[in-house]
């Protein structure tokens, strides 16, 4: 039973987007921890660049799913 005013494909970005929240949440705790202990633990900058390049994938996924949020008509081939 979906909510009246939200689609099948609402509910799903909204359960996506929380989870993306979460993984953006759980990478900037870790960069700040990192700076916050910078002059007591030795970090590799790879790890850093890493971290930094998955920050960079989920916002740029979540800003493509708030961008079909406001779309009325999914991409071609999008269900297929």
């Amino acid at each position: 039973m979906v909510p009246s005013g939200r689609t099948d494909s609402g509910s799903v970005s909204l359960l996506t987007s929380i989870v993306l929240a979460l993984g953006i949440t759980r990478i900037l705790t870790g960069i700040g921890k990192i700076v916050q202990l910078r002059g007591r633990i030795r970090h590799s900058w790879l790890h850093l660049l890493w971290a930094l390049d998955v920050l960079l994938f989920l916002l740029l996924n979540w800003w493509v799913l708030f961008r079909w949020h406001t779309t009325t008509k999914p991409p071609s081939g999008f269900y297929s």
